[in-house]
């Protein structure tokens, strides 16, 4: 069966076994808008009052499933399988080894349920802490460049440490606040060429920023030298375009034009940074 909500237009394909017998009901994932997805059965002989009463109590219980992202509730079906929502984000899964690997697994295997089931009235918090978790490799080896980080002055010829090997926190810290603040730009972009391109995606900023956070997830093999590295930034680019179409209900041409100027941004500051560097390896003195 396929269902579309008429306020937002997110739609998904959902078995018509999971479907509960005169259910008519159904709460959109995105924007929270209650509708009928199909017209009641006919009166029972006793008036089909009883089941009425009995559909409408279903529809009520399942306003709660879906503002926890369709998780919870069997009546008047969400159009988000419980399967597709995130488990990171249970309360009871949350910073659990548990909740952390069942994650993984869902993304890995079924990316699109994953994506689909991102509820957009939840907290960023737990996406963001799972963004950090995923950087740990970046971050461990921005802590030792830091540590190891030198300059020459010109006229003493001394050298000078960029950070003592005391200062852990601020070697910490600086890796945490860029990953934040690019996280935030990165965002803010997408979601500006979203609202332009499709006015009515059915989302809201804290999909975005989600489905960016958890598309970094496998930037955890970037801990695998060289192949890790590019199997990493690779996967990470498959999942951010299937995440992007999933989570805000796009085809792939309107996916592809709302993360072709994000992209090209990473390319031209990609671009200048390096040449940054390598002038600044010519300039200064060995």
């Amino acid at each position: 069966m396929h269902i579309e909500c008429p306020e937002c237009g997110f739609s998904r394909k959902i078995a018509d076994a999971a479907v509960p017998e005169g259910s008519s009901l159904a709460t959109c994932p995105k924007c929270g808008f209650r509708f009928r997805f199909r017209e009641e059965e006919a009166a029972a002989p006793d008036g089909g009052n009883s089941r009425k009463r009995s559909g409408e109590k279903k529809g009520a219980a399942s306003a709660e499933g879906a503002a926890s992202g369709g998780r919870r509730g069997n009546g008047g079906i969400p159009l988000l399988s419980p399967k597709g929502s995130v488990p990171w984000e249970y309360p009871d899964a949350f910073m659990r080894p548990d909740g952390f690997i069942h994650t993984l697994k869902l993304l890995a295997t079924q990316p699109w349920q994953f994506f689909g089931g991102i509820n957009p009235a939840s907290s960023i918090i737990p996406s963001w802490i799972m963004l950090l978790l995923s950087n740990i490799p970046f971050i461990g080896l921005s802590i030792f460049q830091l540590r190891n980080l030198e300059f020459t002055l010109p006229e003493t010829q001394e050298k000078i440490t960029l950070l003592s090997s005391g200062a852990l926190p601020e070697m910490i810290a600086i890796p945490l606040i860029i990953i934040t603040i690019y996280q935030f730009i990165s965002s803010a972009i997408i979601y500006g060429v979203l609202s332009l391109i499709h006015p009515k995606p059915g989302s809201a900023f804290r999909t975005v920023f989600k489905t960016i956070a958890y598309s970094r997830i496998p930037m955890l093999l970037a801990i695998v030298p060289a192949v890790g590295t590019i199997f990493a930034w690779m996967s990470s680019l498959a999942l951010l375009f299937i995440g992007i179409r999933h989570a805000c209900g796009l085809t792939w041409t309107k996916t592809v034009l709302t993360l072709l100027p994000f992209l090209l941004l990473n390319l031209l500051a990609g671009t200048l940074i390096l040449r940054v560097m390598l002038s600044s390896m010519r300039v200064l003195p060995l």
